[in-house]
């Protein structure tokens, strides 16, 4: 069997404002996985000098920082920018994302040129991709670097069956 990372959305520490407190608490887990998210305890709007040492210090933990988000996409290519840099800095391959309709074609181009996938994030009945026929239109209109990072207990929210969506997207 394939090795399988179990890891922790740092926002679950969202309480928990310092990486020191953050390093902490996934040591008392156990787990050495994180997703670090936009102003979280390590925010990518750090220069970069703050960003590795952070990075440095999770590294030294034992932590590694899997993915980032979940990032809002928006028509404003600079903003978009800053997550794939922090991303680039960091080495992750994966960027858990709300992209707006209007802007998926940047954030896919984002995507191909920094070679880092984005994952929409599902966020219940009530979001734009909560709904798996949301999901089914989003995903006609983008190409392999754009797929789906799958939050079960919204999917439950949209009142769809977590594992059909796995199945359909997986």
């Amino acid at each position: 069997m394939a090795e399988f990372k179990l890891g922790i959305q740092s926002w679950t520490f969202r309480n928990f404002k310092t990486l020191d407190e953050l390093i902490g608490l996934l040591n008392k887990t156990g787990v050495s996985y994180v997703e670090l998210y936009p102003g979280g305890q390590l925010p990518h709007e750090n220069g970069k000098d703050v960003i590795l040492a952070g990075l440095d210090k999770l590294k030294k933990a034992g932590i590694t920082v899997e993915s980032f988000g979940v990032c809002g996409f928006s028509k404003d290519e600079n903003m978009n920018r800053k997550a794939f840099e922090f991303a680039k800095i960091a080495g992750i391959k994966a960027i858990s994302a709300d992209i707006d309709p209007e802007a998926i074609s940047l954030a896919e181009n984002l995507s191909q040129e920094y070679n880092i996938k984005l994952a929409i994030h599902n966020h219940g009945r009530n979001h734009r991709y909560g709904k798996i026929e949301q999901l089914k239109d989003i995903f006609e209109k983008t190409g392999a670097n754009i797929g789906l990072c799958l939050d079960t207990a919204w999917m439950l929210d949209a009142g769809t069956d977590p594992v059909q969506a796995a199945r359909m997207f997986g």
